[in-house]
């Protein structure tokens, strides 16, 4: 018995070691990630005014650095492909045989339903209200089949479990993301708690700097230094994620609650400061959203989230405002006095009714 108990306590000893060093790790991720994207609408401002292309190209020389540096520096780290329990190795030999057969575990019929699904809603709420009327059969159509898409996959998930349908007659494939993951109850609230983070994050970081260029007459380098204001926040949630998951209670969810607690009090006030054009309290409300962020242990679901966040976000806002500006913020400056005014109000307008909507 004191052997069994002895092997137990090693055990959850060393669980508790391997997370509290995931739990660094994500530390480690999320401040880098926080830097970048701080530091990203900086560097792009002053893209922007040499050339707007560059802002895609700026990618190639960054990838490019990013192969080299984690070959050199990461190469004895990396473990490579790992085995399949789906693939029999020992019959499936040499290097274009285990390719071919690694690619037959993905799962393409989910992958091609969860995008066609959601690239048909994305679709919908980019063109809805701006480019055709919400009552048109384009918006309507990829409106209905886009859903249908989603419903499907979600089916085609479940009959991926091992034991029914699917799983039976495609048994080498791996689901795209397994039931488990979306039937849990606490997986399912962590990625429903990340996805709107990062819909609030994306959101924020791209309709402030909006409103920098929209509503203050601020340049795209200027608008884009402003945002700097977001990199102590993340600093000091990065922090206290660390104590709260690492020293004490060691657990996530206080982390993750304080982080949605304080990201929506945050995108609240900054929804009024916007309006009244309060730069001391846009500032503070920026650090207090984005220290929310570095609350959370897990990145997963965030660039999902964004895109989400982002494309619903720019249909409110294009709607509310009925700006024609064909996306340059930048000509409001050139407009005639009286224009440029209810321009700028349209604007304001339309970032405090989107800006709510993200705290919900």
């Amino acid at each position: 018995m004191a052997d069994i108990l002895g092997r137990n306590v090693t055990l959850n000893a060393s669980i508790i070691l391997m997370l509290i060093g995931k739990c660094r790790n994500w530390t480690l991720f999320s401040f880098i990630g926080g830097i970048s994207y701080a530091l990203g609408p900086v560097i792009g401002g002053y893209l922007t005014n040499a050339n707007w292309r560059w802002c895609f190209a700026i990618n190639l020389p960054v990838a490019f650095a990013a192969i080299i540096i984690t070959f050199v520096v990461l190469r004895k780290e990396l473990l490579g492909p790992q085995p399949i329990p789906e693939l029999d190795e020992t019959v499936e030999t040499g290097r274009r045989t285990k390719l071919a057969a690694r690619l037959k575990t993905v799962d393409v019929g989910g992958q091609v339903l969860f995008l066609v699904g959601f690239g048909l809603i994305i679709l919908a709420l980019t063109w809805g209200g701006a480019t055709y009327p919400w009552y048109s059969a384009a918006i309507i159509v990829s409106l209905v089949f886009g859903f249908i898409f989603i419903g499907v996959f979600v089916c085609w998930e479940r009959l991926m479990v091992p034991g029914s349908f699917l799983a039976e007659k495609l048994p080498r494939q791996r689901p795209m993301i397994p039931w488990d993951i979306l039937s849990h109850r606490d997986i399912g609230l962590l990625f429903y708690s990340e996805i709107t983070s990062g819909m609030a994050m994306h959101a924020v970081l791209y309709y402030c700097n909006i409103y920098f260029i929209a509503v203050k007459d601020y340049t795209a380098d200027k608008a884009g230094v402003q945002l700097l204001y977001f990199t102590p926040g993340i600093a000091v949630g990065i922090l206290l994620c660390s104590m709260i998951c690492s020293s004490w209670p060691r657990m996530t969810w206080p982390a993750i609650f304080l982080g949605t607690l304080v990201e929506a009090v945050g995108i609240g006030m900054m929804a009024y400061a916007l309006y009244t054009e309060s730069s001391p309290t846009i500032f503070g409300m920026m650090a207090l959203t984005e220290q929310s962020s570095g609350h959370w242990p897990v990145d997963i679901c965030h660039p999902l989230g964004g895109t989400i966040g982002l494309t619903i976000m720019s249909t409110v806002f294009n709607n509310v405002s009925n700006l024609e500006t064909d996306g340059d913020f930048s000509a409001i400056r050139n407009m005639d006095p009286i224009a440029q005014q209810a321009a700028k109000h349209s604007a304001k307008v339309g970032l405090h009714y989107i800006v709510p909507w993200k705290a919900i």
